[in-house]
């Protein structure tokens, strides 16, 4: 069985359940060294699915871009597969409600495309998921939901008599239990267990080993009225020390790190590991598996109690923990590649300060830098899963106020992320945004993107006269930008001649600009966009004036270094298609098993562009 959970806080956490799971397929535990857990994913799969590893590494934490949604959809199922081969798979998913498009995609694909595999998918979810995604999972044929009902009463006494060893209540007491508990098992449970911490109820401390040897007489017991009320006053009854505890971990989130609670609580570490087994014998916490590496994990029992500690802080407190957990994280981990996890934290504290009055210069800073680091983890996930990226790009935005370069770049951004997720209306409007406020500032460089963006649009939208003029936009761009060293401009400008030349059939000139482009988006470190116009141009010269053996070199190299599936599969017909001309038919054979291996079941690559 593989479990993972979605988390609560924070959005472009797409992978984030994905991480636990392929992190217990593979047996990793956080101390294993990067090679160590690829080979131990590579253990995992066929000889002829070696390659999925470069896609799971990255979903995994070994590091890597995350390749697309479809990439890693395709990956996660073959993963699955070769791992039914072997016994059945049980995947559990909870907090589904939590859970990001990208992630539901990926669930839908497994119960699409993986029905010949003995795998179940047990997807658990508050009923809001169908709020917010009614028609996910209708219409499948494999696929069934079931509400699951409050406990009746009769199941609500044997609850109890299991949690107290088999002995039973005085009827009045199981009565008042059962009428405060509304049929919800976690009330039960938390309500008996607070009783057997304040001695109303036998002498062992330990719920579920409580020999009952003496009952008080709790006919008059005050119930509290709901399951947080209920929580609370079983928090308010902890030692101050464990409360410390409770509170820092809860923080952090549902999983947290002993070591992050032990440096945010400034206790001495001895203090931090009673405290948390007094809470693990208590049943608030229990150990689990770590998500970072070399981190020892532990996970509220639940959600609900991880939320009851955290609303008995004070928003001072809440804003001074999370931002420095966030620098906690950054001395542990890889700093870019928590950037979502990171500017979670910075933007929860910078929130929690803003609630407080006035934000002062320190908050505006502390904002800033929320908004940079969402920022760039929106815009890695761009190309990737993009209803992901604009999620963090438009929090990003929330927290940047000031016009300015650094704003332009965010919503620049968000344009291309919003033209991905085919919203051109909010995109058109958000670059004539940039456009406007630059020309006013007289920013040269960001009014010229702005003005690049809005003539591509019009291709889509009013397309007389849109070529000749994104054309025209698109030179004098090229002389604003290389005047200005901006490479990312320049290869934007590229793309958009690429576009002109296919709208006239021009093949060789895509081949040119669409080089240009990668070349210049390379250079500006925007390597998987540089990857997609790259392969693209494979395709193209397939048809055009390039000799074969171009192709076949330049096919070779990016089947070699692309990190997502189309560019490596666009890549490997290129080099099929060479080497057939050359009449190397030993590299055809190959290039076409590799080409074979990356389409299955994930359909075509992308077409030549005419």
């Amino acid at each position: 069985m593989l479990r993972g959970r979605c988390l609560s806080y924070g959005e472009g956490v797409t992978y984030w359940p994905l991480v636990e799971v392929v992190r217990q397929a593979a047996g990793l535990t956080g101390v294993e060294s990067e090679q160590e857990a690829r080979d131990r994913l590579t253990a995992l799969l066929p000889a002829e699915l070696k390659h999925v590893v470069e896609l799971v590494a990255p979903v995994a934490g070994l590091g890597g871009a995350p390749g697309t949604v479809e990439d890693t959809a395709w990956a996660v199922q073959r993963l699955l597969e070769a791992l039914a081969v072997q016994r059945p798979v049980v995947l559990v998913l909870d907090d589904l409600h939590w859970a990001e498009p990208g992630l539901l995609t990926i669930i839908d694909g497994i119960s699409d495309w993986s029905r010949d595999a003995p795998i179940l998918v047990l997807a658990l979810a508050r009923p809001e998921l169908l709020d917010d995604v009614p028609d996910w999972g209708a219409g499948k044929r494999n696929a069934v939901a079931a509400l699951l009902e409050p406990l009746r009463d009769q199941d609500v006494d044997e609850l109890t008599r299991t949690l107290l060893a088999g002995h039973a209540l005085p009827a009045a007491v199981a009565h008042q239990i059962r009428l405060a508990a509304g049929g919800n098992p976690l009330f039960v449970e938390q309500l008996l267990a607070m009783l057997i911490e304040d001695q109303q109820l036998g002498e062992d401390q330990q719920l579920g080993r409580n020999n009952t040897t003496h009952l008080a007489d709790l006919a008059e017991l005050a119930v509290p009225p709901t399951i947080a009320a209920l929580l609370t006053a079983r928090l308010d009854r902890l030692p101050p020390t464990e409360r410390v505890v409770m509170g820092v971990a809860s923080v952090i989130g549902q999983t947290f790190y002993r070591a992050a609670v032990t440096e945010l609580s400034e206790l001495l570490s001895e203090d931090v590991t009673g405290a948390l087994r007094a809470l693990l014998r208590k049943g608030l916490v229990r150990p689990y598996r770590t998500d970072l590496p070399g981190q020892d994990a532990l996970r509220f029992d639940h959600i609900l109690v991880r939320d009851a500690a955290y609303h008995g802080l004070t928003k001072d407190a809440r804003a001074q923990l999370h931002e420095r957990f966030a620098r906690w994280l950054d001395k542990h981990t890889d700093g870019q590649a928590y950037d979502d996890f990171a500017g979670s934290n910075l933007e929860a504290a910078y929130r929690n300060r803003a609630e407080l009055g006035p934000p002062d210069e320190a908050t505006r800073r502390l904002g800033e830098e929320a908004s940079a680091r969402l920022a760039s983890a929106g815009q890695l996930l761009l190309g990737a899963d993009d209803q992901a990226g604009v999620a963090l790009l438009t929090r990003a935005l929330a927290l940047h106020p000031d016009e300015g370069p650094g704003r332009w770049s965010i919503q620049f951004d968000l344009v291309d992320g919003l033209d991905r997720t085919g919203d051109l209306h909010d995109a058109t409007e958000l670059a004539e945004s940039i456009r406007a406020t630059a020309e006013a500032a007289g920013d040269v460089q960001w009014t010229t993107r702005g003005r690049l963006a809005l003539a591509s649009f019009r291709q889509q939208t009013a397309p007389d006269g849109a070529t000749e003029l994104l054309r025209q936009e698109a030179e004098e761009a090229l002389v604003v930008f290389d005047r200005l060293g901006d490479e990312l401009g320049l290869g934007l400008a590229h793309i958009c001649l690429k576009e002109v030349a296919s709208m006239s059939g021009r093949l060789a000139m895509m081949a040119t600009e669409s080089q240009l482009a990668a070349d210049h988006l390379i250079r500006a470190g925007r390597n998987r966009l540089a990857q997609m116009y790259t392969s693209g141009t494979l395709l193209v010269m397939m048809v055009g004036e390039h000799p074969a053996s171009q192709g076949l070199v330049q096919g070779q190299r990016v089947a070699a270094t692309a990190d997502g599936r189309v560019p490596r599969l666009n890549a490997w017909i290129a080099v099929a298609f060479c080497a057939a001309l050359l009449g190397n038919i030993e590299e055809e054979r190959r290039a076409r098993e590799h080409a074979e291996q990356l389409e299955q079941n994930c359909g075509p690559p992308t077409p030549p562009q005419r």
